[in-house]
């Protein structure tokens, strides 16, 4: 197994042993005795497993220094531990002049390090160096990092990765700054191939865990307060803007910690209903669950038309009449159980609407009759047959005048999303076509438009032109209430 260990240094990954203890390098001698350390050749490593001196900071090498490496050695212990063979590894140092405080010394001596113990070639990534600031508090794109810093570190681990190509990856950045310990966590995780586990060490110092030495420990992965109310902000923006998919996909990573639960499955119920999968029973917007199909319908258009989705708009307007023509139908019709899309119908059809068995387009087909003399149809819903059931049957003429709309060249659209490759011109045309036709407004939009308005009115739905609207403020009502941040049970 190819395994890569990435670590970062800082000013106490490289220590002093002296009278059986392990001496820090006082910051204000730091970057001098590293330099040292840099034209010597005769120190040696020591056991980092002693204790670690209290006040007392090494301004000054002896003639023999001995060193150790205290957090790498730590790291090496828990990757022994797990049986985990190092073969490649990656150290990110700092080589800078004119600062006191610089451990210029730190990463080849860690690499030192590597090749004694694992016999591991380290690569060295320095991202400082000369005079080089880390940020650049003028430009606002580099007030944090540099971007030509970033620069060298996204190549450095890109290559160090693509190189190894590891089936895991052990980190450890814990030394040098913070901004850039948790940029390369970010830059690891996204270059790991998938199915490469990643794992996360923290290596506190052992002051702080009452130990002579330090330990390594793995990092408990908990998301960050900011990322939650980073990641409710994104997914309400791509709510607004029709994206319901993308919401999910925004706040997916966070679904699986108790806390965030709480409020990312109303996300994901916003997801199933989008995605038409079931929704589960907990959800609490009714809408997502009510029994008419034709408002879901009309929504997931205008969800569509928000989001720039023109296929998916095309193939929801004509589905929104198929919708409505249902839900009308369904309190006049049974389906017979043993018999998929046979019914019976109540009242009858009269004859000018059954079909004599040509092609005659009128919507109602008799298909058998049992010994109790009930008849069974089949029920077409073609662009004629539904301008007859609107009219003749069902005598709802805002549905006639949606299903005069969606005409067959409507329906033609439709079916080449549904069936070829859906191209920008036919894209072009199908807006222009459904905006002629008033079953889109000029701003791409679709519950406002009467023909839909008065579709929606005649199955008793209120306020039809609301009905988006309404569903984001429900859900942005649910997302944006203050939530306990004490995980729940």
């Amino acid at each position: 197994m190819n395994a890569l260990l990435v670590i970062t240094s800082g000013q106490t990954d490289v220590q002093l042993v002296r009278n059986g203890e392990r001496v820090d390098f006082d910051k204000s001698h730091c970057a001098s005795l590293h330099e040292k350390l840099a034209s010597l050749d005769n120190w040696t490593f020591g056991d980092s497993n002693i204790p670690k001196a209290g006040d007392d900071k090494a301004v000054e090498l002896p003639p023999n220094p001995v060193l150790c490496t205290p957090k790498l050695d730590a790291v090496l212990r828990w990757i022994d531990e797990k049986g985990i063979q190092i073969t490649h590894a990656a150290i990110l140092d700092t080589q800078r002049v004119e600062r006191l405080e610089e451990p210029r010394s730190a990463g080849p001596v860690l690499a030192r390090r590597m090749q004694e113990k694992c016999g591991v070639s380290a690569n060295l990534i320095t991202y400082l160096q000369d005079t080089e600031r880390l940020e650049d508090t003028t430009e606002p794109r580099d007030a944090m990092i540099r971007r030509d810093v970033v620069e060298r570190i996204d190549l450095g681990l890109h290559a160090t990765i693509t190189d190894a190509n590891p089936e895991k990856i052990v980190m450890a950045a814990t030394g040098g700054f913070g901004v850039v310990a948790s940029l390369v966590e970010q830059i690891v995780r996204l270059y790991a191939r998938p199915g490469t586990e990643v794992e996360i060490l923290d290596v506190p110092d052992s002051r702080h865990t009452q130990t002579p030495f330090d330990i390594a420990t793995t990092r408990m992965i908990a998301p960050r307060p900011h990322d939650s109310f980073e990641a409710r902000r994104r997914a309400l923006e791509l709510i607004r803007e029709g994206h319901l998919l993308g919401a999910w996909g925004a706040v997916k990573h966070l679904h699986s910690d108790p806390v965030e639960r709480q409020w990312t499955k109303v996300i994901e119920w916003l997801y199933l209903w989008a995605a038409s999968m079931p929704v589960p029973e907990e959800c609490t917007i009714q809408f997502l669950k009510q029994g008419k199909m034709a408002p879901r319908a009309a929504c997931r258009v205008e969800f569509a038309l928000r989001a720039g989705d023109v296929p998916r708009a095309i193939h929801g307007t004509v589905a929104f009449l198929e919708a409505a023509l249902w839900d009308h139908l369904n309190s006049h019709i049974t389906e017979r159980s043993d018999k998929g899309r046979r019914f019976r119908v109540c009242p009858q059809p009269g004859e000018g609407l059954v079909s004599n068995g040509k092609n005659d387009k009128k919507p109602f087909k008799k298909n058998l009759a049992c010994a109790d003399g009930v008849h069974w149809y089949e029920i077409w819903d073609g662009y004629e047959s539904t301008k007859r059931l609107a009219k003749s049957y069902l005598e709802k003429p805002e549905l006639e005048k949606l299903a005069c709309a969606v005409s067959q060249e409507i329906r033609t659209l439709r079916n080449d999303v549904a069936h070829n490759e859906p191209t920008p011109a036919i894209m072009t045309t199908a807006t222009a076509k459904t905006q002629s036709v008033n079953l889109w407004s000029a701003e791409n939009t679709f519950l406002t438009q009467p023909l839909v308005e008065g579709a929606l009115r005649e199955l008793g739905v209120s306020n039809p032109e609301s009905l988006c609207s309404d569903l984001i403020k429900e859900i942005e009502e649910l997302l944006l209430t203050p939530l306990p941040r004490i995980s729940p049970g």
